[in-house]
């Protein structure tokens, strides 16, 4: 038996343990933590120069956005790492993105809408493809 996908049961171009899913999430995952970092600075940026009437919210947003980003990279680092917690948060914060992108659809911005919409869509459709894999504690 030799190390190919016939001797696995395994077609082409298919890895077993759903690495290229995996990567695919944990690219996604640090896309939007980047994204969702860049909003934070922009509030932060406009709290501070006082192009809003309330830079106190702008702020508080600005820091529950950091927040968001920092779960999103540790997401994307657990997805790179192999782990298989990140699969639900994924699937979670993705399906909290569809009504974002809709509403940004629906109020003019179509371009950033769709663009939420996709990256959501594939989020979702990267977590459901991994291959989850549960160990059995040897001491049960």
């Amino acid at each position: 038996m030799g190390d190919s996908p016939q001797d696995t049961g395994a077609q082409p171009g298919q890895d077993r343990d759903g690495r290229p899913s995996r990567m695919l999430a944990s690219a996604i995952s640090a896309l939007e933590a980047l994204a969702v970092l860049g909003w934070a600075v922009f509030e932060v940026v406009r709290a501070g120069t006082g192009r809003t009437s309330t830079p106190g919210v702008a702020a508080a947003l600005g820091g529950l956005l950091v927040a968001f980003a920092v779960a999103l990279a540790v997401m994307a680092l657990g997805w790179r790492r192999g782990a298989s917690w990140p699969k639900t948060p994924t699937l979670v914060w993705n399906l909290l993105l569809l009504p974002v992108a809709w509403s940004l659809a629906q109020s003019g911005n179509l371009p950033l809408g769709i663009t939420v919409g996709v990256l959501a869509l594939a989020g979702i459709a990267t977590a459901v493809a991994t291959p989850t894999t549960f160990e059995l504690d040897p001491d049960d």
